[in-house]
């Protein structure tokens, strides 16, 4: 399928086989419609507002009366030139914005590699070997091929006392 990228309209981290993976929804549209396609973690970084993909392996699920599109880890995603728009179209929902204002008092950034095949987490890579075993499905990986993802916590303190925790996710870190 090929569509273009109108905009981000959610972003969640949700647990999947005990790895957390970054979700976002963004909306996309061609000339005959529009809809909501979900990436999953490194795919969020692989496309930019504005721009046309196409998407192939994608699934279909129900949301109320709307179908809408989820891709797999696996999900190859290209750049094409522009598919165009449909001659209508709604707005999406967005999750609002919200500006904090305060000193940052705390900062933790996590970098964790994860498995090329089964996306999890790993602990304890030795920093000067060339391999490694996946601590989770046991393959031997050059520790090259290790995919890095970012995490973090920023804690703020606001003008009025309040503390915020504001989490950081591998996309947010990228832009």
């Amino acid at each position: 399928m090929e569509a273009q990228v109108l905009q981000a309209t959610a972003n969640r981290v949700v647990p999947v086989n005990s790895v957390a993976s970054e979700l976002r929804v963004f909306e996309i549209c061609d000339p005959t419609g529009q809809t909501a396609l979900t990436l999953w973690d490194r795919q969020i970084l692989s496309v930019q507002e504005g721009k046309s993909y196409c998407f192939t392996a994608l699934s279909t699920r129900k949301e109320g009366d709307r179908t809408v599109l989820t891709s797999s880890l696996q999900t190859p995603i290209t750049a094409v030139g522009d598919v165009g728009q449909p001659p209508s179209m709604r707005m999406p929902a967005v999750a609002g914005d919200q500006t904090v204002r305060g000193q940052v008092t705390g900062v933790q950034i996590v970098v964790k590699p994860r498995c090329r095949r089964c996306h999890a987490g790993q602990e304890s890579v030795a920093a000067r070997s060339t391999t490694h075993r996946c601590e989770r499905c046991g393959i031997l990986q050059h520790t090259n091929a290790y995919v890095f993802t970012y995490s973090g916590v920023v804690i703020v303190a606001t003008r009025n006392g309040e503390e915020l925790s504001l989490t950081l996710t591998n996309s947010a870190v990228f832009n």
